[in-house]
């Protein structure tokens, strides 16, 4: 759950410059993820984003919004901004350590192991930046 929405249009000249932009401070448990993804969805709808598009962008924030809770600590930052040049780009934010190693799953069976491989998967771009305490993971999905 969130305790708080900011929606923010930016007005720049940019190519890059968000049409709009959002951010939510998401509560540390696993209950926030289920809320995270309805919002985002709702946002995106509510722009016009196509339905498949929708779909991959709630699985990117799935997913790093529960490594978030799962590894990190918070407080749990996530920001989506529609970018004027036909990109969605998610950002979460934690008090993490060091960017994360990825630890692919090794049986059939794992349950953890596959969320940076399905990230990887769905966008056009992937990152990490640590600084002053704070871990951004950012992934970028082409609106399709």
């Amino acid at each position: 759950m969130y305790t708080s929405c900011d929606e923010t249009y930016l007005q720049t000249n940019g190519p890059a410059a968000a049409k709009i932009e959002r951010s939510w401070a998401v509560r540390h448990s696993h209950q926030a993820v289920a809320v995270a993804r309805r919002d985002v969805k709702s946002m995106l709808e509510s722009c016009g984003v196509g339905r498949d598009t929708v779909d991959s962008v709630t699985l990117v924030v799935s997913e790093l919004t529960t490594n978030s809770i799962t590894h990190a600590l918070p407080p749990v930052t996530l920001r989506v901004a529609v970018l004027g040049q036909g990109v969605i780009r998610i950002e979460v934010v934690d008090a993490g350590t060091s960017p994360d190693v990825c630890r692919p799953a090794n049986q059939p069976t794992d349950e953890h192991g596959r969320g940076n491989l399905i990230v990887s998967t769905l966008t056009s771009g992937t990152g990490q930046l640590a600084y002053f305490g704070r871990v951004t993971r950012w992934a970028e999905v082409p609106v399709g």
